[in-house]
């Protein structure tokens, strides 16, 4: 019954609430290197977002295509009771993102495959160690056989949109839009577009 009959956004501390319209936090954001993150005084928990590396797009030479880049996968996890301080790594295109060593991963997108009249897109990595777990999504496929000439699209994270691929009078795919997202890839002899690095956003708790 704790809390009924009160509409506001706050419960009173009296009856077990803080009183707080909001609960008091700050953001870390690492979008590249890697390195050691410590732990803020008096945080009480992390809530954690990671996404991997999306992949780069296919390349084509000739009448051929690439198909797209795979996104990396993503996760997030809430730690109680946090540690002093964590290893972490950012993955750039096509690489791994990590926090505390392994035991948060969130793994790189899969390269598009090159030259090819029908070109697979990269598989999207996987994400393992958090309370949610995503594998990321597959790049599109490429086509080239009349009547259709086209790159394969970039996988999409859930930050956003990835790289359109190469189309009709643009060879060249397009690189990734967002963090995680992966390349479009290329047709009729184009360059491949790039994948985005990962990134890991950190929100630190003080209540």
């Amino acid at each position: 019954t704790l809390a009924l009959g009160y509409s506001g956004t706050a419960l009173p501390v009296a009856n077990g609430g803080t009183g707080l319209t909001s609960v008091p936090h700050t953001v870390t954001i690492y979008t590249s290197g890697s390195g050691t993150y410590t732990t803020p005084a008096n945080c009480k928990a992390l809530y954690i977002r990671m996404v991997g590396g999306g992949a780069n797009g296919g390349a084509s030479t000739g009448i051929t295509a690439g198909g797209g880049g795979g996104a990396g996968g993503y996760l997030e996890v809430v730690i109680s009771s946090p540690s002093a301080t964590y290893t972490y790594a950012v993955g750039a295109a096509g690489g791994n993102t990590t926090f505390d060593g392994a035991t948060y991963s969130a793994n790189a997108g899969t390269a598009g495959t090159s030259s090819s009249a029908t070109a697979s897109g990269g598989a999207g990595g996987a994400a393992t160690g958090g309370n949610l777990n995503m594998t990321g999504a597959t790049g599109g496929f490429g086509w080239a056989s009349a009547p259709y000439f086209s790159g394969g699209y970039g996988a999409g994270s859930p930050f956003g949109s990835g790289g359109s691929g190469g189309g009709t009078g643009f060879g060249n795919g397009f690189s990734g839009v967002v963090y995680g997202s992966g390349g479009g890839g290329a047709v009729g002899g184009g360059a491949a577009g790039n994948g985005v690095g990962g990134l890991i956003v950190i929100t630190e708790v003080y209540v």
